[in-house]
């Protein structure tokens, strides 16, 4: 029976970043407690889907998508770091990797203008078909 409602969020993941993200079949996600709606993806039911983006020379590439397996919660330092598991079952990667659509583009540039920055804005978005109920992103 398919479920009427789920959690999907998009991530930011970018390469050599602070976070040292394993993004990857069993690997994990980190994030901390002043990313924007990290509490949604806190609350989160094990299963909700994630789709992974990350910047490149050429604009924003999506290059992975997984379920959310258990949220644990660290202090490294001074600091609390969150770490979402990412189980090897309902991992993909995407080879070669996608770039958003001229619609998506519009929506990213919709959505930064203003003076929020790319790197720490979250924002709920929902499908243009309506199919999917609430859309999260967390750019860190």
């Amino acid at each position: 029976m398919p479920r009427e409602t789920f959690s999907f969020f998009i991530l930011r993941a970018n390469k050599w970043s602070e976070w040292n993200d394993n993004v990857k079949r069993g690997g994990f996600y980190r994030f901390g407690p002043t990313v924007p709606n990290q509490k949604r993806l806190r609350a989160a039911e094990p299963g909700a889907e994630l789709l992974f983006d990350r910047r490149t020379g050429s604009g924003v590439e999506f290059f992975s998508a997984a379920s959310l397996g258990s949220i644990q919660e660290t202090t490294e330092g001074n600091k609390t770091v969150f770490r979402a598991s990412l189980p090897e079952i309902g991992f993909q990667d995407y080879t070669p990797r996608l770039h958003p659509t001229s619609f998506c583009h519009r929506q990213y540039e919709t959505d930064y203008r203003g003076g929020a920055t790319i790197q720490h804005t979250a924002r709920n978005t929902s499908d243009a078909t309506g199919d999917v109920p609430s859309t999260t992103s967390l750019d860190r």
